[in-house]
């Protein structure tokens, strides 16, 4: 499987790039390959860094209210 992230969130993630590579204790080019869907997401270690990702993408993506 590969990240699929739209351009939005792909500039929701910049800047948070790093804190994400250091939490998993991963490079942030690492990351930034998970990010633009040239490393795979086969492993327990790169799933956990994809759904640190989606978290991140939740949390500053603002909520619309109805």
């Amino acid at each position: 499987m590969k990240a699929e992230f739209t351009e939005t969130e792909k500039e929701t993630l910049k800047g948070k790039v790093r804190a994400i590579a250091r939490k998993h204790g991963v490079s942030h080019t690492y990351v930034n390959q998970i990010v633009s869907g040239e490393a795979k997401i086969e492993s327990q270690l790169s799933l956990k860094i994809y759904d640190s990702l989606q978290e991140t993408i939740d949390f500053f993506t603002p909520k619309q209210t109805l």
